[in-house]
């Protein structure tokens, strides 16, 4: 090898030296913010819940009027309510008992109900 290869390598070996140095450095200093942003927001969290805790007891009773007036003037969307669906008469099925009656009969009842109370 000739001295200017020696030398070239040896300028590159103290650069990646210098490059792993260096990347260590800056991890230790990431983890040094990181645990005081991480505590920074563990006080912010501690003071916001006391500042609600705070807004919620002072103004309890504005909290209570606009749940009231929210839950007497809720909108309702009505729900679809498809159509039944219509079974043609089959001569062997009109002889069997069918045991869906009584379910449709359920799901019918149901789906009036929720159509008088959705009604505006």
């Amino acid at each position: 090898m000739t001295k200017f290869q020696v030398i070239f390598l040896l300028v590159a070996m103290m650069y990646l030296v210098a490059k792993v140095i260096l990347g260590f450095i800056i991890y230790l200093v990431t983890l040094q913010i990181e645990a005081a942003a991480r505590e920074r927001q563990r006080k912010r969290r501690a003071y916001l819940s006391r500042v609600r805790a705070r807004d919620r007891e002072l103004y309890k009773e504005a909290y209570q009027w606009y749940q009231k007036r929210n839950a007497e003037t809720a909108t309702v969307v009505p729900l679809p309510v498809p159509e039944p669906e219509v079974e043609e008469a089959h001569p062997v099925s009109a002889q069997i008992p069918k045991k869906r009656d009584a379910q449709e009969k359920t799901r019918l009842a149901e789906r009036e109900r929720l159509r008088e109370i959705y009604e505006y």
